[in-house]
């Protein structure tokens, strides 16, 4: 197996080779991007259901990269992702547009011996694409969304029972595209924001909502909250003490924490990161003992994510916002105020264990 990790790709801005083969456009691409846009999956928050699924594929068939990739008019976005950073390329270089330009999966063994690859960025540089096998993910009438597919950095054959693995796996992600959650402020701010509104409101590292995205998703869940007459949480969470110096190294556990936090929440809960090393989770619907697990488990998850890192300390801070007023800057005081606590006690322990 190749090894990449966590590759992250600046290539948006590269210029294309001249003759370089760009994906066909599909000729009903406007049905496409209007079945694209009805299930409302384009630049939206990265969710444990989709990730478990490139986790599993990138274990099963022994590769580096994994991805849930979407195709949109001018990007390929990826909605999840196991050994890249980056969230998204150009569609023009993309492999995932020639897998659903042809509607059916794509092989390619060796890209540097494909004259369709063979001068693609993606090849000649980060994550120096050499294998690459993609399965298209068909929405409505059997229109293709994208592809869940596999990549690794040396040449390599692909069984027919190692096909037949990846089949299954792009069902499986199939069937959650077809999925209709529950309603909820999620769900709501998203039908509200057209793609590049959307983007807008995504952390392009983690996949979390950013600090704006909790802003909006803050004002969405108070209201939603108040219509429902139901209680929701919130948990600030900070990360300190990195396992190394270089950005990579601090991208990559950044990276693990969030995943490991979107596992330890339930699928209504929203993970957003609004600083460098601090996140707000979002629960909802919670009351009282929902909120001390969620506590504990995040605690739990986010040290688990970064066992490796040297001296990590993880402090939370959280309260719940309760009817009939659902004052959320009182509940955001009361956060701060637990924080606070929570990080002091942290380095009372760690100047304990010191001596």
């Amino acid at each position: 197996m190749g090894h990449t990790q966590d590759i992250g790709l600046a290539i948006e801005d590269s210029p294309l080779k001249e003759n370089m083969y760009i994906p066909p456009v599909p000729e009903n691409e406007g049905l496409r991007q209007a079945a694209m846009d009805a299930i409302n999956l384009l630049h939206s928050p990265a969710e444990e259901r989709f990730d478990r699924i490139t986790r599993l594929a990138a274990r099963a068939l022994g590769v580096p990269i994994a991805l849930v990739s979407l195709v949109g008019e001018s990007c390929q976005w990826f909605k999840s992702r196991v050994g890249l950073l980056a969230d998204q390329t150009p569609r023009a270089i993309s492999f995932c547009g020639h897998a659903v330009a042809a509607g059916r999966p794509l092989l390619v063994p060796d890209a540097r011996l494909d004259p369709r690859f063979h001068d693609n960025p993606l090849v000649l540089g980060p994550p120096y694409i050499r294998f690459y096998a993609g399965v298209p993910l068909s929405m409505a009438a059997g229109l293709s969304a994208g592809t869940l597919c596999v990549i690794d950095t040396v040449p390599r054959e692909f069984s027919d029972s190692e096909l037949a693995m990846l089949i299954d796996l792009a069902a499986m992600a199939e069937h959650e595209m077809q999925y209709e959650p529950t309603l909820s402020a999620q769900q709501i701010l998203l039908s509200q924001r057209d793609q590049s509104q959307r983007r807008a409101l995504l952390d392009p590292l983690t996949g979390a909502w950013n600090r704006s995205g909790f802003e909006a998703l803050l004002q969405a869940e108070a209201a939603f909250s108040r219509q429902q007459q139901k209680d929701f949480a919130l948990l600030l969470l900070e990360v300190e003490a990195f396992p190394s110096e270089i950005a990579q190294e601090c991208e990559r556990v950044l990276v693990a924490v969030a995943a490991s936090l979107r596992r330890a929440l339930r699928p209504s809960d929203a993970v957003s990161r609004l600083g460098e090393a601090t996140f707000g989770l979002m629960l909802s619907p919670c009351d009282a003992a929902t909120l001390a697990q969620a506590r504990r488990n995040v605690v739990l998850a986010a040290r688990g994510a970064a066992r490796t890192a040297r001296a990590l300390a993880v402090s939370v801070g959280g309260a719940l916002v309760q009817g009939p007023h659902w004052d959320v800057a009182a509940a955001l005081v009361t956060i701060d105020h637990h924080l606070r606590v929570a990080r002091f006690d942290g380095l009372a322990q760690q100047r304990a264990s010191e001596r």
